[in-house]
Parts: C-alpha cells; structure tokens; sequence
C-alpha cells in the first residue's frame, strides 16, 4: 500500500521504479563518484569556521554548503550531473528494435522509468537558467548579481545541486538495473527456446 502510495507521487514515484537490488548497487558507485566529483566543496564547508546564531550544527552546515555553490560553479555541476538523464534517451533509442524513426522514439520512452518526463523536463529548464547565468558571469555582468534570476539561482543553490544529484542517482540506478533486466530477458529467452524445443520433439515423436 505504502509503495503504491510513493508510486504515484511526482519525482518521488521514480525510487519505486527500480528494484532494491539495483539501490544496492548504485548507492555504492553514486557515494564513491558523489565524494570525488564534490572533494572540493565539501572540504571547503568542512574547513569553514562555524557561523555565530542560534540554529543546530546541521543547519549551519547547510547554509554553509549553499553558499560555497556560486552560481558560476551550479552550471558546472548542473551539466555534469544532469546530462546524463538526456543520454538516457539515446541509449534507449539504439537499444529499440529496428522501425521507423517515430515509432523507434515512442519505444525508447517507453524503455524509461515512471517520471522521466518531468524529470527531464525540470532539469532542461534548470539547464538553460544556469547557462544564461553562468555566461552573465563570465561576460562580466555587473547587474545580473541584482536581478532576480541571480537572486533566485543563488538563493536556491542548494535544492538545485542536490536535485542534479538525485536525477544523476537515477541514471546509475537505470545502469544497475539495466544489468539484472537483460539477464532476465536471456533467461526467459532460453526457456521460450526449451518449450519450444520440447514441442518439436514432442511433435515429432507423435508422427512416428
């Protein structure tokens, strides 16, 4: 009950797609790649001194973390996680049977987890927001740190790098399952081609 409950739940729904073998495996992957590809920022948050205010720890070492992302270092981050969710479509795409180009489309989507659409949606907008902030940035905008997209992509610079995370979580789980999915299909593969076998022995034997 519980499970169907999160299934229907945007974003969310997109866990319960995947196998718990499949979390296993690419928690492992994603903790390994996550600590290496961020060393710099969480060493950074880790050697800062502690803010002065009355919040807990925890929540000082978020706001922490949010200010040590910049909204130059977003896009780099944005791109480097959220790409692979776009290259999922092609991987599905060369996997799909042979058929003409819409159809081929339609059967790749088809191949992807429940919220994918969303997904991929949110993260182009995502995508093109950072973009067009970043190259601000580096023409050397001097009112884009006032305008309201710099205040927004700075204020919620956190809940973007960790959603960029999530969505590149989903892809290393797409690839864990991927492995057990073909497996399974060799399996019923080879047991379609026994009872087959077996029919024409079956068959044969009749006609003697």
């Amino acid at each position: 009950m519980l499970l169907k409950t999160i299934g229907r739940l945007p974003l969310i729904q997109c866990l319960v797609h995947f196998p718990l073998n499949a979390h296993k495996t690419a928690l492992k992957k994603f903790s390994t790649l996550w600590i290496l590809t961020s060393l710099p920022v969480i060493v950074a948050v880790f050697l800062s001194p502690i803010p002065d205010g009355t919040s807990g720890v925890g929540v000082k070492l978020l706001l922490k973390l949010r200010e040590s992302i910049t909204v130059s270092e977003l896009f780099v981050y944005t791109a480097t996680f959220l790409t692979p969710i776009f290259y999922m479509i092609f991987e599905k795409y060369q996997e799909s049977s042979e058929t003409q180009f819409g159809e081929k489309i339609v059967q790749s989507v088809r191949r992807l987890f429940k919220g994918y659409g969303l997904l991929a949606l949110i993260s182009i907008v995502i995508m093109i927001l950072t973009a067009i902030a970043f190259g601000q940035i580096k023409a050397g905008s001097s009112d884009f740190q006032n305008s309201f997209l710099g205040y927004y992509l700075s204020s919620l610079s956190l809940p973007i790098y960790i959603f960029s995370l999530y969505c590149w979580y989903l892809t290393l789980l797409d690839g864990a399952w991927r492995g057990d999915f073909v497996s399974e299909n060799r399996s019923s593969e080879k047991n379609i081609v026994n009872d087959f076998s077996a029919r024409l022995r079956a068959r044969e034997s009749g006609d003697e």
